[in-house]
């Protein structure tokens, strides 16, 4: 498997994770993402799928990957790898888009402070 398939695939695994909220398996997915050593830029539908991560919901309705910092920490903690340094960005677009699809005060807060622990 090449490096951007194997990109590709760990994106949608994580996808599928988050859905599940299940956060270990995400974080074991963005550790394998940061050795990959391809620094091209992330296609649209890997955006897409980036996107998904951070805006749907679990299929049963409780919190998201979105409420837990633990991911934005973690993206933070591995950005050393050019990989996980594209994902950030990619990652700050989608809590935008997040934050224009539904700009109330708590999501603005929360916004906010996942950009912040991305980056600092």
């Amino acid at each position: 498997m090449n490096t951007l398939n194997l990109r590709q695939a760990l994106l949608k695994r994580m996808s599928v994770m988050a859905r599940k909220l299940l956060l270990p398996e995400i974080l074991r997915d963005l550790e394998a993402l940061s050795t990959i050593s391809d620094n091209s830029p992330f296609s649209k539908s890997e955006y897409l799928l980036i996107r998904q991560i951070i805006v749907e919901r679990p299929y049963y309705g409780s919190e998201s990957i979105f409420d837990r910092i633990e991911f934005f920490t973690a993206i933070r903690g591995l950005s050393d790898s050019l990989v996980i340094r594209l994902l950030r960005s990619k990652v700050a677009y989608a809590i935008l888009a997040r934050c224009r699809n539904s700009p109330n005060v708590s999501n603005i807060a929360k916004s906010f402070e996942n950009l912040v622990c991305l980056y600092l």
